[in-house]
């Protein structure tokens, strides 16, 4: 089955099965953090050599728990996965 083969096929970002368990039972923010890595990949891309700092700014400010009221908890995996990658890019 067709099906079957994708949730087994490696990519730029790992396993699927890897990117999915990294959020268990919360698969709209592991869906996020998924088209955050690759906009990640295409900021990487970009002529801007400072556009990877730059989303991740705009992607921390747009998910802090205190800017989303009544969804901190939706969006605290998606905003500590983001401010992991800012301390990544600073180090």
């Amino acid at each position: 089955d067709d099906d079957d083969d994708f949730w087994e096929e490696d990519d730029d970002f790992g396993s699927v099965n890897d990117q999915l368990e990294y959020i268990s039972g919360d698969m709209a923010a592991t869906l996020r953090i998924r088209e955050i890595q690759k906009d990640l990949v295409r900021a990487d891309n970009s002529a801007d050599p400072n556009g990877r700092k730059k989303l991740l700014f705009r992607l921390v400010r747009e998910n802090h728990p205190d800017q989303n009221p009544g969804k901190e908890e939706d969006v605290r995996p998606v905003f500590e996965y983001c401010l992991k990658m800012l301390r990544l890019c600073k180090d």
